[in-house]
């Protein structure tokens, strides 16, 4: 009986071995380039005109599981929380980081689309800021993406990024409403615009659960054997 249960637990742990590469996360390709592609728009009303500039913030880091960034270049001395990725705070901080610093940038025009593009991107966190407003509008606020982007099945190297970017018509009124007026809601993230998830991968769960399961299998197996050997006796 002891046999049977320890080929018993050798074969449940077998299986969850192979069966880790299905339930773990994906891991990021960090050799593949991306791009970055934003279209502005004011409702649903695409705008043209204006400059966006693009810094590299950090690197991606994958260390034993855990994804993360590293702040690299220029911004190596910026000491902000890097687990906020995906927040306005840190983006704010990371313009006024590049502000106080007098940090160049590579930029580019907003064509007559409304539509701005970096390509040959290499993996890492990037900020996006508009440098020059468009007429009648102001700047968006600046936001942070990531290169790859984990939309929560797989990573995307070519991302859209509109979703990010709310426009605001220019008033000298402070109280004429500058918002878009329609029902387009110009914030709410699209497949593909979640930056990756930082922290400890899942991959041990399901080699846990299986564990478990086993352990219990094994409990109820031995309790069994022991039960008719006291009923034969």
């Amino acid at each position: 009986m002891k046999r049977a249960i320890l080929f018993i637990l050798w074969a449940v742990i077998l299986i969850a071995l192979c069966n880790t590469a299905v339930f773990s996360h994906t891991v990021p390709d960090l050799e593949r380039s991306g791009s970055i592609s934003v279209t502005m728009r004011y409702g649903e009303k695409t705008v043209s005109g204006g400059t966006m500039a693009i810094y590299r913030v950090a690197d991606v880091t994958v260390d034993n599981g855990n994804y993360g960034f590293t702040p690299c270049g220029e911004f190596a001395s910026f000491n902000g929380d890097m687990t906020k990725a995906d927040t306005d705070e840190l983006a704010f901080s990371v313009a006024a980081y590049i502000a106080d610093n007098d940090i160049m940038a590579m930029t580019m025009p907003i064509d007559s689309k409304g539509r701005v593009a970096f390509y040959d991107l290499e993996p890492g966190l990037y900020m996006l800021i508009q440098t020059v407003a468009a007429n009648g509008y102001n700047c968006a606020n600046p936001f942070l993406v990531s290169v790859p982007m984990f939309d929560g099945e797989e990573y995307i190297y070519d991302i859209d990024a509109s979703a990010k970017v709310e426009l605001t018509k220019y008033s000298n009124d402070p109280h004429e409403d500058t918002t878009p007026d329609s029902g387009h809601n110009t914030t709410s993230p699209d497949k593909g615009d979640k930056l990756p998830q930082t922290g400890q991968l899942n991959w041990p769960i399901p080699i846990l659960l299986v564990s478990g399961t086993a352990l219990i299998l094994a409990g109820l197996i031995l309790c069994f054997s022991k039960r008719k050997e006291k009923h034969e006796k």
